[in-house]
């Protein structure tokens, strides 16, 4: 892998570099704005920032995020396949339509993304924060939210069969009879979904 210690990559430079592939780029700065089809293949990044990025349709292939900030990223139908995910923030970004296929988020910031019609195989989200995150009809069918806080997330019209957030802070999130189907959750989390689709339990 090549090694590519930059300080800035500029927007016109990530224009002429549409496929940026077997490097490792350390505490670089990615500006994009309505920038089409990049792709990064066989790629590390540690400590950059992608912050407050445009894209359509970027393509990531065996990459593996560390430490980045991608908050405020505004990506239409990306695509992700054997991606990391790791202590980065991705505060308020909005991944519509995105296709992620063998993706790890390990502990990583994400409260307020939103990952509206997403689609999800094999995908896990490890000590996440997801608190008001937007999953509207996101495909997170068996999906583990392993130790995550989805506190306030919108769940609405999402599928969750075999999605499993016993582990996880679900309290306040917004979802209906149709999403809980076939969704995995612990006794007490149970009881509190119940309540917010108007069951009453008794004591």
């Amino acid at each position: 892998m090549i090694r590519e210690p930059l300080d800035s990559l500029a927007l016109t430079e990530l224009e002429e570099r549409a496929s940026i592939s077997s490097v490792f780029l350390e505490r670089c700065r990615i500006a994009a704005a309505s920038v089409a089809g990049v792709r990064f293949d066989t790629v590390r990044l540690v400590g950059g920032s992608l912050a407050d990025t445009t894209l359509t349709q970027p393509s990531w292939l065996d990459v593996r995020c560390e430490s980045c900030d991608l908050s405020g990223a505004v990506w239409e139908k990306p695509t992700f396949t054997r991606v990391e995910f790791r202590d980065s923030k991705l505060v308020g970004a909005r991944w519509n339509e995105a296709t992620f296929e063998d993706v790890r988020f390990v502990s990583c910031q994400l409260h307020l993304a939103a990952f509206w019609s997403a689609r999800c195989e094999r995908v896990t989200f490890e000590k996440c924060a997801l608190q008001e995150v937007d999953f509207h009809s996101a495909d997170l069918s068996r999906v583990p939210f392993d130790q995550c806080d989805l506190s306030g997330a919108n769940l609405a019209e999402a599928k969750l069969v075999g999605a499993d957030v016993k582990t996880s802070n679900i309290q306040g999130v917004r979802l209906g009879h149709s999403e809980v189907r076939g969704l995995i959750v612990s006794r007490e989390q149970a009881v509190a979904i119940a309540k917010i689709l108007g069951v009453e339990v008794a004591e």
